[in-house]
């Protein structure tokens, strides 16, 4: 199953993205998440009880609006937060530009797969390596 595939696979509901007023601890202005009641989630993640996130925007009195929200599962959800762009999906801060994560074609990204990048650069590294030494032995390369 493809990366596009699996965003639209399991429990359908609803994927949000939060825009707070200012930046949390210098970095971070949005949040990601899920919920099949998104007013219910809206209201525990003011309470304080919803994600760490948002409990750390409450304390810090930083304000927060959902910026847009789209159907999907928690593949998408996932699949937003590795991206690591969040503000690509703001309405708030891209207006008209903001991306539609439904739209999106998304690409595996996952630690292994990284970690299989760079297994395979090393190793074609290390061959350039082995076959410069060799040509340097036969006295091809000066």
């Amino acid at each position: 199953m493809t990366k596009q595939e699996l965003v639209t696979q399991g429990e359908m509901g609803t994927v949000y993205i939060l825009h707070l007023d200012s930046k949390l601890n210098g970095h971070a202005q949005h949040y990601i998440g899920f919920t099949r009641q998104l007013e219910n989630r809206l209201f525990h993640h003011r309470k304080g009880s919803g994600a760490k996130f948002t409990k750390a925007a409450n304390e810090a009195g930083i304000q927060y609006s959902i910026a847009a929200d789209w159907p999907g599962t928690r593949n998408l959800e996932r699949a937003m937060k590795n991206n690591r762009n969040h503000k690509q999906f703001c309405h708030i801060c891209m207006g008209e530009k903001a991306k539609n994560p439904l739209k999106v074609k998304w690409r595996e990204h996952t630690k292994r797969n990284k970690a299989i990048q760079d297994v395979e650069e090393v190793q074609m590294s290390n061959h350039t390596t082995a076959k410069e030494n060799v040509a340097e032995e036969k006295g091809e390369w000066t």
